[in-house]
């Protein structure tokens, strides 16, 4: 029941990560596997999670479902 109000985020780091796991784990939501090959990629996109939980626990309703913009990343991270 929680988990239908959560927002699920995958990433794959490295050439060899399994993306069909990933896809299962995000289960349909919406939401790309975002793909990381170098450390400054992974470091932006837990900056970019953190500030997504933050406006969301600042939400009047923080278990409404926010959507989340990607235009912040999507330059730096390939999904």
């Amino acid at each position: 029941n929680r988990a239908s109000k959560a927002d699920r985020f995958a990433m794959a780091i490295g050439a060899d990560a399994d993306m069909n796991i990933l896809n299962a784990f995000l289960d349909n939501n919406g939401q790309p596997v975002f793909k990381a090959d170098e450390g400054s990629k992974i470091r932006r996109f837990f900056q970019w999670v953190t500030m997504s939980v933050s406006i969301r626990s600042q939400q009047i309703d923080p278990n409404s479902i926010v959507s989340v913009n990607l235009s912040e990343i999507k330059d730096e991270l390939e999904y």
